[in-house]
């Protein structure tokens, strides 16, 4: 292996000794040119330089005239860069702004970005819009709002619109702008409308919608208590018997009618109503699935039959004597009172109190001596 390279090697020196010999010959021989009347016979060595030396200019030549020809579209290209480069900068800027409080500062970037032509100016118009809200700029908010209005994307045109609907109290017109926009939907911005504009107007079964869609798109624990929050008002404000039953069954999920604080707040919502039937129904059913909950057993205690509030004082005393839950304590307390059984009753508070020092448990002694003192008062 190593005689065969050796072999090349010396094969390759000989070529290019050869071919040193031959050029020596043939570079100094002369080349005869003649052009008209002119003539001249340099050697090839020096024709050769001058060959090339004209081949370089060409090409320098060439070079110069595409760079040139190209110079203003490449000019334009680095324009239409730079301003790519300014809007970006500008709208990182806007937006850092916007996080840390600087509304004066996100609002200059974001008109800026909103007056031009190639951005998009519905977008920006609409961000310049929240930062002027957040200095208090009214008449600047409203402007910008008109201008994302009539610009696109579609959805925060519907958003801008039903923002100046509100602003003048046309809920209705707000709801209906939103609604046709397709909110809730998967805008988290319009879903985010929807809820305010449909709790300002007591449509609970959309505002529920709308909180549900939000948890879905973002399940942080703000939308979570929104959930919450839209059921517990619901709940709260329907006064009608038939409404209430259709938001509670059709409208709040499986999950939430678990939830021990708002079933118990249906079933105080039944009372209210005086769906006497419907709250008997209610409580047997949240006796077999919640019986344990604190909260239940208060309105058992509050709503229930005497034989129902039996059944699970009985069961539930013996768990109150080691129980760590000043709620549970005192909802043993609860029913303990609602069967006169007023030293157990007084027992159970101070227990509660004991494991939690809260005035609510204090209060409910207090009332409690008073029923006790009316009960001596009377058998007296």
């Amino acid at each position: 292996m190593k005689i065969s390279r050796w072999l090349k090697i010396l094969f390759l020196v000989a070529l290019v000794a050869v071919g040193i010999a031959v050029a020596q010959l043939y570079l100094q021989a002369p080349v005869h040119l003649r052009f008209g009347g002119w003539e001249a016979s340099p050697p090839l060595s020096l024709a050769l330089v001058v060959v090339v030396i004209a081949l370089i200019v060409v090409a320098f030549f060439i070079k110069t005239l595409a760079f040139l020809l190209l110079l203003p579209s490449r000019m334009a290209s680095w324009g239409r860069q730079r301003a790519v480069t300014q809007r970006q900068e500008a709208l990182a800027g806007g937006v850092r702004a916007l996080a840390l409080d600087d509304s004066k500062l996100a609002l200059k970037h974001f008109l800026r970005l909103s007056e031009d032509k190639h951005s998009d100016a519905g977008t920006h118009a609409w961000l310049a819009a929240v930062a002027a809200e957040k200095i208090g700029d009214v008449q600047k908010r409203k402007h910008l709002l008109r201008l994302t209005a009539n610009s696109s994307p579609a959805e925060l045109a519907a958003a801008a619109k039903a923002c100046l609907a509100c602003d003048e109290d046309r809920l209705s017109e707000a709801f209906n702008i939103l609604a046709a926009a397709g909110a809730p939907g998967h805008s988290p911005v319009l879903a985010k409308m929807f809820l305010d504009t449909a709790r300002r107007r007591s449509e609970w079964p959309a505002a529920l919608g709308a909180a549900y869609q939000l948890r879905t798109v973002s399940p942080s624990a703000k939308w979570k208590k929104a959930v919450i929050d839209m059921v517990r008002q619901g709940l709260d404000t329907i006064d009608d018997a038939e409404k209430l039953e259709d938001f509670w069954k059709n409208h709040v999920h499986a999950d939430e009618r678990k939830n021990a604080e708002l079933l118990s707040g249906y079933i105080y919502a039944l009372h209210r109503l005086g769906n006497d039937k419907s709250v008997a129904d209610a409580l047997e059913r949240a006796a077999k699935t919640n019986g344990e909950a604190p909260e239940i057993l208060l309105v058992i205690a509050a709503l229930g039959s005497r034989k129902l509030c039996e059944t699970f004082f009985t069961a539930g005393e013996k768990g109150a004597e080691t129980s760590r839950s000043a709620e549970q304590v005192s909802a043993i307390a609860a029913l303990a009172e609602r069967l006169n059984l007023w030293g157990k009753a007084r027992r159970y508070y101070q227990m509660a109190h004991s494991l939690r020092p809260e005035s609510r448990y204090l209060q409910a002694l207090t009332e409690l001596e008073k029923k006790m003192k009316s009960a001596e008062a009377g058998d007296s």
